[in-house]
């Protein structure tokens, strides 16, 4: 066989090496010029492209430049308008506090801003006013335009439009904004020009100013132009040393004739004809022509370097065109310079075939029998394999290409085959290893319901290992029950592996485990099928939702709070209506009642002394309610826990005795009155909620002194070395576990039964103390107490004033008020103080009905008393409207609130008084006699 083998593969091989070689004599020529050809012609190509690519690269360098300029420069704008206006605001807070007057702010941030300068003194500021009758006040480069109307200069050229009109809509519509157009630039010659300019424009509302100022956009060109000359620079150093043969080599020109790269010729632009021969000018014709008939490429006749001038060879160009740059780039070579190569290759081939072929016959021998050898070998481990298996079968690998070839394949089948194993092996370990990475709980049974497989959060929700739990049904050690009722709950898997469809345990549903710790879970359970559609077992998969509904319960005590909140501020607004009802009337009835009556005038200053102390009792209570952005303000630690102490005495159980020791001797801080007092009054109620059974609730002051040692003790609040205030909340509760402490901070979290009252959290607590600059301690011992420690930053340089008692008006004013309120027992009371003291009232129920009045003769009013909250229209939209027919009006506010940020803005616009509800006689009158005197805005006690 051997034999046979041997001649066969002799015959064969000397038949394919004669015919191969009578072949390739034929035809090597033709093919491997024409792939080398090709190749060349690829090669031009890709090199062409390489270029192109480079020239895009650079185009784009310089777009992204020509972009980030820009953007820089309006941004630096911004800034610069951002410093014009500091300064315009420092001189405006100046005047405010009256001292410079509001002429003299004006003229000195005019003189600042008409010596600010920038980019080489071509860039300035201007100011104009910004009504109807606009006139220019500043303009840093030209002067002579002081002074004068804003419409009568200013016209664009471009669009024969006033620039200012677009600058006034600008600043009307959003406050600020940039705008293009065209303006005069000085030169060096102090000659201007006009030039394209982009301009920012802001308005100072305060003073009416409409400010700006811009740059020019040519400036910006400039710098653009050149990136540019530096692209074409860097592009003739890359492209002049490339060359394709000896002689060939890369261009670039343009549409209008204009030369940007070549090795040869200088840079050549229109008009330089000189620099241009007649045959270069055609050449160049004929290649935009070809482009615009579509093709890429050209064949011409040129002169080869070092040849004479009379011989001409073929060249062939490929070119592209770059339209944003008008760019023609070029790629041209001597076609004789490209073939050379060829020649020599298929020359080459043809002496290597003649040398091929006595090789081959000797070699024909050699090879058959080199084949043979390693087919006999395949064959003995064939045998080894069919008689000891494969688990240590070797496959030889040797001999040609086939043979080794077949001895691989081998190789790798009894490989896949060991790889099989192992993949099944691993996929049963990479299962498990998943299985163990699910937060769920997941339990997997078969088709009886025995547990097969558990993962450890199973194991943990469960207490059960899955070495106990394996083989055993899903009930067996724990229970499910209804987390209402408390009835039992069926399995799931049962009733999943009866009907083969997925199923869901109630909402609800409590899980009590081996140990009898009692979970909420949530879950789902489904069939598992195999690949022929059987049923084969069931999964179970659950998770604890304990802590979920926790939450879900806190955020529903923390709703309740919220409208608790809205409730009381509700309350109490109503409530001090009726309060300024009844303070007035006993007021007014003390006057009519004669001296000479004691008795009755003592129960008089009993009613009104009664609605003074009710009134303060509401106040604390809109306090309490009270949402929205955090004040900051001097605070008198000391008075706001008086306040909360009051708020506490009517909420707590009376067996908790509540006492204050204000030893700090300086109690001020900076903050919101209101979220200290909730920060004061909830830290009040948990301690208050740890002794149910009564005791004593003390609250203490300190004045305290950090240096840096002892801030590191407060390194999570970063605190700083300076002097603090100091408050302690100390209980005789029932305190707190070791193990809690360090969590009772955290969102949600609470150490009480799901039946107790819910504070508003000590999470909250701890974001109110951290935005007060403070920091928040705690101490406590199970059966000893707790003590919550405040540290927040005093003020030493900030005292409260005290307020002044009003002084008495006049016994008798002359004047018309128009009084707006609601309520008409305000209206009646308010109207008849006002008349006791010889003013006339017009009164009106609410806002509408009041504007209708104001309107048809606003000068008949000496002053307008409004009340902030009314339906359809509330005061502080009658006030506006007001204001709008007549800006000198003359209005006092009345509202239940003290401070409002809406009363800093009324206040701003002219409000004269703020009366708080329920007010005196004498308060009012006090805010008519402003009205009258025309003085200025007063603030209520």
């Amino acid at each position: 066989m051997r034999n046979s083998l041997h001649g066969r593969i002799s015959v064969a091989i000397a038949i394919i090496i004669i015919g191969m070689a009578a072949a390739m004599s034929y035809t090597v020529q033709k093919e491997v010029g024409s792939s080398l050809n090709s190749q060349l012609k690829y090669s031009s190509q890709n090199i062409l492209d390489a270029i192109c690519a480079e020239v895009e690269n650079e185009f784009q360098s310089i777009i992204f430049s020509r972009e980030e300029l820009y953007s820089r420069r309006k941004i630096e704008l911004q800034n610069l308008m951002t410093l014009a206006i500091s300064i315009i605001n420092s001189k405006y807070h100046l005047a405010q506090q009256n001292l410079i007057t509001t002429q003299q702010a004006q003229q000195q941030s005019i003189a600042m801003l008409r010596n600010l300068r920038f980019d080489r003194k071509t860039g300035y500021f201007w100011i104009y006013e910004g009504d109807d009758q606009a006139t220019m006040l500043m303009h840093g480069a030209m002067p002579e335009l002081e002074n004068k109307p804003v419409p009568a200069f200013g016209i664009d050229p471009a669009t024969g439009m006033y620039i200012a009109d677009s600058f006034t809509r600008i600043c009307r519509t959003h406050g600020e904004g940039f705008l293009e157009y065209r303006w005069p630039k000085p030169n060096s010659d102090r000659k201007a020009k006009f030039a394209p300019k982009l301009t920012f424009v802001k308005i100072f509302a305060p003073w009416n100013w409409i400010i700006g100022t811009g740059m020019y956009i040519d400036d910006i060109e400039a710098v653009i132009e050149e990136r540019r000359k530096a692209v074409i620079s860097e592009l003739q150093q890359t492209i002049s040393s490339l060359k394709i043969g000896d002689n060939g080599y890369a261009f670039i020109f343009s549409e209008d004739g204009q030369i940007f790269v070549h090795p040869i010729h200088d840079t050549v632009t229109p008009g330089s004809d000189g620099k241009l021969t007649l045959e270069e000018k055609n050449f160049i014709r004929q290649i935009i022509q070809r482009r615009h008939e579509g093709f890429n490429w050209m064949d011409y006749q040129w002169i080869k370097p070092g040849t004479a001038p009379d011989k001409r060879f073929v060249k062939r160009v490929y070119f592209r065109y770059f339209a944003p740059l008008d760019f023609y780039i070029c790629l041209s070579s001597y076609n004789d310079e490209l073939n050379t190569p060829i020649k020599h290759l298929i020359q080459n081939l043809s002496w290597l075939l003649l040398l091929i072929l006595p090789i081959a016959a000797g070699g024909t021998f050699w090879l058959a029998r080199t084949l043979s050898a390693p087919l006999r070998k395949l064959a003995v481990a064939a045998e080894d394999i069919a008689r000891n298996g494969m688990d240590n079968a070797v496959i030889p690998v040797s001999g040609s290409i086939e043979t080794r070839e077949l001895g691989e394949v081998l190789s790798q089948v009894i490989d896949t085959i060991r790889q099989k194993e192992t993949s099944l092996r691993t996929s049963e370990e990479n299962s498990r290893i998943i299985l163990s990475s699910i937060g769920d709980a997941v339990i997997a049974t078969d088709i009886n319901g025995k547990i097969i497989r558990m993962n450890p959060t199973a194991e943990k929700i469960t207490d059960w290992t899955f070495q106990e739990a394996c083989g055993h049904e899903l009930l067996d050690g724990i229970q499910l029950s209804d987390s209402v009722s408390g009835n039992s709950v069926p399995c799931p898997i049962n009733t999943v592996l009866a009907s083969g469809k997925p199923y869901n345990l109630p909402p609800r549903t409590v899980l009590i485990s081996r140990a009898g710790v009692r979970k909420l879970i949530d879950d789902s359970c489904a069939p598992i099928f195999n690949l022929k559609n059987e049923l084969i077992g069931c999964v179970i998969a659950f998770r604890d939702v304990s802590a979920q509904s926790e939450m879900e319960l806190q955020l529903l005590n923390s709703q309740k709070m919220d409208s608790l909140g809205l409730l009381a501020g509700g309350v109490a607004h109503d409530f001090n209506n009726m309060l300024a009802g009844m303070m007035s009337s006993a007021e007014m009835l003390k006057h009519k009642i004669s001296t000479q009556q004691s008795k009755i005038h003592e129960y008089a200053d009993m009613i009104i002394s009664t609605c003074q102390r009710a009134a303060s009792l509401t106040n604390k209570l809109l306090a309490f309610s009270r949402k929205g952005k955090i004040v900051s303000s001097p605070i008198d630690v000391h008075s706001t826990v008086a306040d909360a102490i009051v708020i506490l005495s009517r909420s707590v159980d009376k067996r908790v005795s509540i006492t204050f020791d204000p030893i700090a001797e300086c109690p001020i801080i900076m903050g919101d009155p209101s979220l200290l007092q909730n920060i004061i009054i909830n830290l009040c109620i948990n301690a208050a909620h740890a002794m149910p059974n009564g005791g004593k609730l003390q609250i203490t002051t300190g004045n305290i002194s950090l240096d840096q040692h002892d801030c590191l003790k407060y390194r999570e609040f970063g605190l700083t070395p300076g002097k603090y205030l100091e408050l302690a909340v100390r209980d005789e509760g029932s305190g707190i576990s070791p193990e809690l402490l360090p969590h009772i901070f955290e969102p949600f979290f609470t150490t009480r039964q799901e039946s107790s009252n819910r504070g508003l959290g000590l999470a909250a607590i701890y974001g109110s103390v951290k935005e007060h600059h403070g920091a928040i301690r705690v101490w406590s011992r199970i059966g000893q107490g707790s003590i919550f420690t405040i540290i927040l930053p005093i003020c030493t340089e900030i005292v409260i004033d005290t307020p002044v008692a009003l002084t008495v008006p006049p016994a008798h004013l002359h004047g018309t008020v128009l009084l707006v309120d609601d309520e008409s027992i305000i209206r009646a009371a308010a109207g008849a103080m006002l008349e006791d003291a010889g003013i006339k009232t017009v009164q009106a129920s609410g806002g509408r009905e009041a504007l209708c009045i104001f309107r048809k003769n606003p000068q008949m009013f000496d002053a307008v008393v409004l009340d902030m909250v009314m339906p359809e229209i509330n005061g502080e939209e009658c006030f506006y409207a007001m204001k709008n027919v007549d800006p000198e009006a003359r209005i006092v506010l009345m509202s239940g609130f003290a401070n409002d940020e809406k009363f800093s803005r009324m206040k701003a616009d002219g409000l004269v008084a703020m009366l708080k509800k329920p007010f005196r006689q004498q308060d009012l009158l006090e805010a008519i006699t402003l009205c009258l005197k025309e003085e200025k805005f007063k603030e209520p006690e």
